[in-house]
């Protein structure tokens, strides 16, 4: 069983140290308490990737493309134009 700082951690993940820090302030990913100072915090490689599963999104189906409308009897689109020359 290997654990990880939380340097460690904040490089496989890309993220600043500070981040992880409040990840595992909120219990987000499980982690082990040596001391109160966070310098002294570990997680398991086994937690970090459950963390990581827990936040994978799928990807996105493609859309398919809509089919085309029925054309229905539409009344005219009146121009202002065309308004005016009534009213005159």
């Amino acid at each position: 069983m290997k654990f990880l700082t939380n340097r460690d951690v904040a490089l496989a993940l890309q993220v600043t140290i500070r981040r992880v820090n409040r990840l595992l302030r909120a219990n987000q990913i499980r982690h082990v308490r040596v001391s109160v100072d966070p310098a002294t915090w570990r997680i398991r490689e086994a937690d970090l990737q459950t963390y990581l599963d827990s936040r994978t999104v799928e990807a996105a189906q493609p859309r398919t493309a809509r089919k085309p409308r029925q054309q229905q009897d539409r009344m005219p689109v009146l121009k202002l134009k065309d308004l005016l020359k009534e009213v005159a």
